[in-house]
């Protein structure tokens, strides 16, 4: 009987490319402690990330992979006829059984020490109370978003009242609950007793030093990078109307400035693009596999986060973007455009950087002149930075779960 200290449930793992595989890459790393990694079997999924294998050598070691059958023919069909099943919790829940199936056959070969359960998907969180009762051994759950309350997702009355009820659950059965910043552990909790309050806590996401080359600007340029997506409520109109307003008064720095949105490319921002005559300064390019994007961040002047944020600054943001903190570990100059009472904008204003509400056009504008013309001296807030290495993360990670087992 192999003992390990955690057996870890996360359908987002390397090289499925996404932005929770990473985070669950780095802190896998810097652990001290023993673990078993139970993940999706991704090879049908497209733009497979290899990037980091060399760097994950230990971690594939000890990872078990399982196919999600919720990807087959007849899952999908089933999907398109019944379209609420894509909400229970949510596209995964087929790779329930499959899982389940290999953790009764792992436990006559290992003795877990404690059940770790990373969403998303929630499935993951699923899955770790039924490992609790095979196992017989303390839960964690980490909710990298909220579930119930997440404002993104279309919940009819019947189905809120279903994923309330199955993230309650959840949440009662766990021995500690963790999140990525204290707003969003404050939003889900609230609606629980303060026993149950009582067991949960922040974790941040991480960077790792390590990865990040040490290169420069050789562009010639004062360069802009945005990584990552846009869709409804991310919006890089603000930042394009600030810079259509910069040239236009400042017609001699349209030479000195390029800036580069790296992710899908929307037809309706390269039409905005165009219509304001910039696409000889801001390019919209594919997006990149990690370990380049992090040296695309290292080579930029500037790098810009557009946050979710409300038409009257209303909107309670408690999401914590992980690629800010890849933002941050490349130690550049962060412009941020987010609503003011989000984490994003207190975590960049400690670190150091800038962020303007989608409304103060002008002000970045101001922003934008300033940093280029007269290249704006930028430290990082060391300390703060600290707190988000791989390393310390890992550390207070184990830290913390023990302490939540008591």
């Amino acid at each position: 009987m192999r003992t390990v200290d955690y057996l870890i449930i996360s359908y987002a793992s390397l090289p499925l490319p996404r932005p929770r595989s990473y985070q669950v890459a780095k802190l896998l790393k810097h652990l001290k402690g023993t673990f078993l990694l139970i993940t999706s079997e991704s090879s049908r999924a497209r733009n497979l990330d290899f990037s980091l294998d060399s760097y994950l050598n230990n971690v594939e070691n000890n990872t078990l992979r399982v196919r999600d059958k919720s990807d087959s023919s007849a899952a999908r069909m089933l999907f398109n006829i019944i379209p609420a099943l894509s909400q229970l919790p949510d596209k995964h829940l087929m790779w329930i059984p499959s899982v389940i199936t290999l953790a009764k056959r792992l436990k006559k070969k290992i003795l877990p020490k404690a059940i770790i359960a990373i969403s998303r998907p929630e499935t993951d969180l699923l899955i770790g109370m039924k490992f609790k009762k095979i196992f017989s051994v303390p839960l964690v759950v980490y909710f990298s978003d909220p579930w119930a309350d997440r404002p993104y997702t279309h919940y009819t009355r019947f189905m809120k009242w279903v994923n309330s009820a199955l993230e309650a659950k959840v949440i009662r059965n766990a021995d500690l609950i963790l999140f990525t910043n204290e707003d969003q552990q404050n939003m889900v909790m609230q609606k629980y007793p303060e026993y149950i309050q009582r067991k949960s806590t922040s974790i941040e996401h991480c960077y790792d030093e390590t990865l990040y080359p040490r290169c420069v600007n050789k562009e010639g340029r004062f360069v802009v990078r945005h990584m990552g997506n846009f869709f409804n409520y991310r919006s890089p109109e603000p930042f394009i109307k600030a810079i259509h307003l910069l040239v236009k008064d400042n017609p001699d720095l349209e030479r000195q400035l390029l800036v580069e949105f790296f992710g899908q490319r929307p037809v309706e921002v390269q039409k905005y693009i165009e219509e304001l005559s910039l696409d000889h300064i801001i390019e919209l390019k594919a997006s990149v596999p990690y370990l380049e994007s992090l040296k695309l961040m290292s080579s930029a002047d500037l790098l810009l986060l557009i946050d979710t944020e409300s038409e009257h600054d209303t909107f309670y943001n408690t999401f914590f973007p992980s690629k800010l903190v890849d933002y941050m570990g490349a130690k550049k100059d962060i412009l941020g455009i987010a609503s003011k009472n989000s984490p994003s904008a207190r975590i960049i204003k400690s670190y150091g950087g800038q962020v303007f509400s989608s409304r103060q056009v002008e002000d970045i504008a101001k922003f934008m002149l300033t940093a280029i013309r007269y290249r704006r001296v930028f430290r990082p807030n060391l300390s703060e930075l600290k707190k988000y290495e791989a390393g310390t993360v890992a550390y207070e990670f184990e830290k913390i779960v023990p302490h939540g087992m008591t």
